[in-house]
């Protein structure tokens, strides 16, 4: 689905000071048989918010510990990709 690697990967980017573009995941369609389609996607910072579009973040990036696993909040952000597809679902 979305694997915990690139979700550490761009949870990182995306808390970088001079990051200019969010690296997420963008939802494609509503749920047909309890499925949806969505792809790795990139926006740019000033472009509209858009539900079908999530980035994942660090909590606090500026408090990581040595031990800090960098795919902490990956199952997290699965369910935050659920609830916005089926959100998405109940809207169309």
């Amino acid at each position: 689905m979305y694997p915990p690697d690139a979700f550490a990967s761009d949870a990182a980017q995306n808390g970088r000071v001079s990051n200019t573009m969010l690296s997420g995941v963008r939802i494609l369609s509503a749920p047909a048989a309890g499925d949806f389609a969505f792809e790795r996607a990139t926006q740019q910072i000033g472009e509209a918010v858009s539900a079908a579009f999530l980035a994942p973040h660090r909590d606090n990036p500026t408090k990581m510990t040595p031990d800090h696993e960098p795919r902490d909040g990956h199952e997290a952000f699965l369910a935050d990709i659920v609830t916005a597809g089926a959100t998405l679902w109940l809207q169309t």
